[in-house]
């Protein structure tokens, strides 16, 4: 029963790593876009690093992902908890 505790503890664990470190990646990522689009001179060229970056509504969808994570994370760890007095 223990085992089971901690397992699912491991994996809520990663699970929340998981979304830190992609949020983390996709902010550098997006900076990194923006910063190499802005010393590109030709325009065209420019315009398409820029159009790399996520928008607002998709970060808010990385948000929500990332929310999503956490409550998963939060029930396995309930049930974990349940089970342990079971």
């Amino acid at each position: 029963m223990l085992y089971r505790a901690e397992s699912r503890k491991q994996v809520c664990g990663l699970l929340l790593y998981q979304a830190i470190v992609l949020l983390t990646i996709a902010q550098a990522v997006n900076e990194f876009i923006i910063k190499v689009g802005l010393k590109e001179s030709n325009s065209e060229k420019r315009s398409r690093f820029t159009d790399l970056a996520l928008s607002e509504e998709e970060w808010e969808r990385v948000r929500l992902f990332c929310n999503l994570l956490q409550v998963c994370t939060r029930v396995i760890l309930a049930q974990a908890i349940v089970n342990l007095f079971v």
